[in-house]
């Protein structure tokens, strides 16, 4: 079980959500996401259950029957819940970030505000920065982001507006993106900062 995982289903009846966080499952037993360490974990191979301990989110505290468990997959049900992950292999997930063609600065698109100007930076080997410009004042924020071949695919693994979580490629070229996410289509413009506004 250790590693790193992205949590990318929970099912809670007929409900499914697709969170798409990175959750690692350190040797020590700790859990850890966003660097922030949330409990502890281990792995009864007895009953085949994780078992996680955590004061802090309810979410890693229970005992989980695993259902599949493979160097690929890991799918439990902990209550009334089903939660699924991929594993994450960090030479592939460079390996394909490299090809993918998303490096470098693209402008996202702001209708809901367009005096606010967003890009977001994708470097190497999985890191983004999101930068957003209104009137002299700029905010930044960065996190993780994979781009998955097998599925034509980017996750960009925060609550970004407009391209957070996964997002499907439709056509990329060298100064266009474009993407379909939670089923509204967005052209990201290959860019440089402007620090007109």
């Amino acid at each position: 079980i250790d590693g790193r995982w992205l949590v990318e289903k929970i099912e809670v009846g007929d409900k499914v959500h697709e969170p798409f966080f990175i959750l690692n499952f350190e040797k020590d037993g700790t859990i850890v996401t966003r660097e922030v360490n949330v409990g502890s974990w281990k792995h009864n191979s007895n009953t085949n259950q994780l078992i996680m301990k955590s004061e802090m989110d309810k979410d890693f505290r229970g005992e989980c029957r695993i259902i599949t468990l493979n160097k690929n997959q890991l799918v439990f049900e902990k209550e009334d819940q089903k939660w699924s992950f991929s594993k994450l292999n960090m030479d592939e997930i460079m390996q394909q970030n490299v090809e993918s063609g998303f490096i470098g600065t693209w402008e996202i698109p702001n209708e809901m505000n367009p005096d606010i100007l967003r890009w977001i930076t994708f470097d190497l080997p999985n890191q983004f920065t999101i930068i957003e410009k209104d009137s002299g004042m700029e905010s930044r924020n960065s996190g993780e982001w994979i781009f998955k071949k097998e599925e034509n695919a980017l996750y960009v693994l925060d609550r970004i507006e407009g391209i957070g979580g996964k997002s499907n490629l439709f056509k990329m070229n060298k100064s266009e993106i474009k993407l379909e996410n939670k089923g509204s289509l967005i052209a990201l413009k290959k860019g440089i900062k402007n620090s007109n506004k």
